[in-house]
């Protein structure tokens, strides 16, 4: 009997030996198939991609932006600047105040805040004060409940949530009830990055690489059938090996933004924005050089390991006045005097500002009153904190705001 328990332990441990002494290997065969440099890249830089945007759409406005300087966010040096609103951080008599798993935060027209937060997977609601009114959901697979990660989008009465890790949508209401969900005719393996919801088209938009399309913006019907794709990837230079199909994955998402029948796409990495019609069409590519945003990377320790650093991407894209905003985080690793950058495009594409922040803040909404809110790391404590700023400017003629 000893003998056969013995036997029996040894075929279970097979499976996880062989993956042990064969993953190593198939590394060091990837890693044979790429150039010996420390950093490997297969994404093609700036002059190259306007290359192939040019080849594929001949027609379609090419807008090339040299690099300018990103000055201090809230002082006013170009007519454009923050003015900080407030910000939270934990308060030792307020549980409600600890974001350190705080994900991404929207707010509606009424000025109540969500805030999604990860490990555990919920929804807090807060009023304008950041007061906390009530939790909505929790993890599970259950009506009303979630996995994880969540992105929102505030429609009308309405908060819509897109949980990657069930691949559906919970609908609430204002006052924060569950309403129902829809489950989404998707990939399993898509990793969504941007997100949204129109009321009159009756659609979601989604960004994420879908290899078999080989597209990366994806509209929904309100039933949640897939409508159509469009939205080519990232195109790669290398050799379509492993490290290849990474880089491509991870560059070719973005943010979403809809407004008046545009949808509006600000790739993850490198810096790259689009202008399309709701029907797929192209109609303008806004490019920018700078310094802090590298081309993403994966690094060569040795012939047996590779590491892949969290890049620079590009969080959030929005439009303000006569403006498209496009914000962008810095990480440490990257020489640069802020870690947030906040740049100003006119509608026809060209750079007007660039704004800096020391802090690191992912901003995630800009609403109808011109207040964006974000959540900042402290690097100190590793903590998190929400943050608001106003925009304003001191230019009398840009026309009234009609986020």
């Amino acid at each position: 009997m000893e003998n056969k328990v013995n036997k029996k332990r040894s075929g279970i441990l097979k499976a996880p030996t062989l993956v042990l002494v064969f993953l190593p290997l198939f590394i060091y065969l990837v890693i044979q198939n790429i150039p010996k440099d420390r950093f490997y890249s297969s994404i093609p830089d700036m002059n190259e991609r306007k290359k192939m945007v040019a080849k594929n759409y001949p027609a379609v406005p090419i807008v090339t932006n040299e690099d300018i300087k990103t000055v201090d966010a809230i002082n006013n040096v170009t007519g454009i600047f923050l003015q900080d609103e407030f910000t939270v951080e934990y308060d030792n008599e307020d549980t409600n105040t600890i974001f350190y798993n705080a994900t991404t935060l929207k707010t509606d027209r009424y000025g109540f805040i969500y805030i999604a937060f990860q490990r555990p997977t919920f929804i807090k609601k807060y009023d304008i004060n950041l007061k906390f009114i009530k939790d909505m959901g929790r993890k599970g697979q259950g009506p009303g409940e979630f996995l994880g990660p969540l992105m929102m989008s505030v429609c009308g009465d309405s908060l819509y949530v897109y949980d990657r890790g069930l691949k559906r949508i919970s609908v609430f209401d204002s006052s924060g009830y569950f309403c129902n969900s829809i489950q989404l005719d998707i990939l399993p393996s898509a990793r969504v990055y941007g997100f949204f919801y129109n009321s009159n088209l009756r659609r979601f938009g989604l960004s994420y690489y879908d290899r078999e399309k080989n597209k990366t913006i994806h509209l929904f019907s309100c039933n949640g059938s897939h409508i159509f794709s469009y939205g080519e990837p990232l195109l790669c230079t290398g050799t379509s090996n492993y490290l290849d199909e990474r880089l491509k994955s991870s560059a070719s998402k973005g943010k979403l933004y809809l407004r008046n029948d545009r949808i509006f796409f600000s790739r993850f990495n490198p810096y790259e924005l689009r202008e399309y019609s709701i029907e797929g069409n192209l109609e303008k590519v806004i490019f920018r050089k700078n310094k802090f945003m590298p081309r993403n990377r994966i690094e060569i320790l040795n012939e047996e390991s590779i590491k892949i650093t969290v890049p620079p991407q590009s969080n959030m894209i929005s439009l303000w006045h006569n403006f498209i905003i496009n914000c962008a985080t810095v990480p440490s690793w990257v020489d640069y005097p802020y870690k947030t950058v906040i740049d100003f495009f006119t509608t026809d594409g060209k750079l007007y500002a660039s704004l800096g922040l020391k802090d690191r803040i992912l901003f995630s909404d800009l609403n109808q009153d011109g207040n964006l809110y974000g959540i900042k790391r402290i690097p100190e404590t590793q903590d998190r904190a929400v943050v608001c700023f106003s925009l304003k400017s001191t230019n009398s003629r840009l026309p009234k705001n009609k986020n």
